[in-house]
């Protein structure tokens, strides 16, 4: 899966830490981590003290599909990117009209965590 660079770097160093071993996000035995867990216990708590709203995991996946659409101006990158069979499921379900202020805003939070 492709990842932009500021993912890339810190799941390197993350590797790095864990010495390459076994899941990159470990569990407590011979499993990985359960995505669940870490959304009751991380994500959800962090949301609620920031006063934000839950919107689930896939949210993540439909703005993905939005973001990919509005940067590259057809539905092909989202369509591969998300496993679709055709640029008609990614456009019906996957991508909404998005502000030129949100993506402007993305832009600058990605070259914040870039330093």
């Amino acid at each position: 899966m492709p990842l932009i660079a500021p993912v890339r770097l810190f799941l390197g160093l993350w590797r790095q830490r864990c010495r390459g071993e076994g899941w990159v996000f470990p569990g407590r035995g011979v499993e990985p981590m359960s995505l669940d867990g870490v959304v009751g216990r991380v994500i959800r708590p962090a949301l609620d003290r920031a006063g934000l709203p839950w919107k689930g995991l896939h949210a993540g996946r439909r703005g993905l599909g939005t973001t990919l659409r509005a940067l590259t101006g057809n539905s092909n990158a989202g369509r591969d990117m998300l496993g679709h069979s055709n640029a008609q499921v990614t456009e019906a379900h996957y991508e909404a009209p998005m502000p030129e202020e949100v993506m402007r805003g993305m832009k600058l939070l990605e070259e914040k965590v870039k330093r």
